[in-house]
């Protein structure tokens, strides 16, 4: 049987691993380098509302479907209802392209 005498430096290592985490998880350590890019993440200023053009109608943008659907739901057996989308110039005939 072999007797424990000196922590291994495995284990040292895990130990600051593991204190390292656990400072960053609670805050005391940043997670973004502490260089100039933490600063620029400080300042990023984020909007609270949309743009005042945002909800505007553009009729020059070609508009979709959205049509719904029934359909018989096998694993549960009943009918289910479903929305779906199809893009402008949809055409469900024409063989399709990747």
């Amino acid at each position: 049987m072999k007797r424990f005498t000196k922590p291994s430096w495995r284990i040292g290592a895990c130990c600051l691993l593991w204190a390292a985490l656990a400072q960053t998880a609670i805050g005391i350590l940043p997670m973004v380098p502490s260089t100039g890019a933490a600063t620029a993440y400080a300042a990023v200023i984020l909007p609270s509302h949309a743009p005042d053009d945002f909800i505007e109608i553009r009729p020059d943008i070609p508009k979709g479907r959205l049509e719904t659907i029934t359909y018989n739901s096998k694993s549960i057996g009943v009918d289910r209802k479903a929305v779906v989308y199809t893009p402008p110039n949809y055409e469900p005939d024409r063989p399709k392209t990747h």
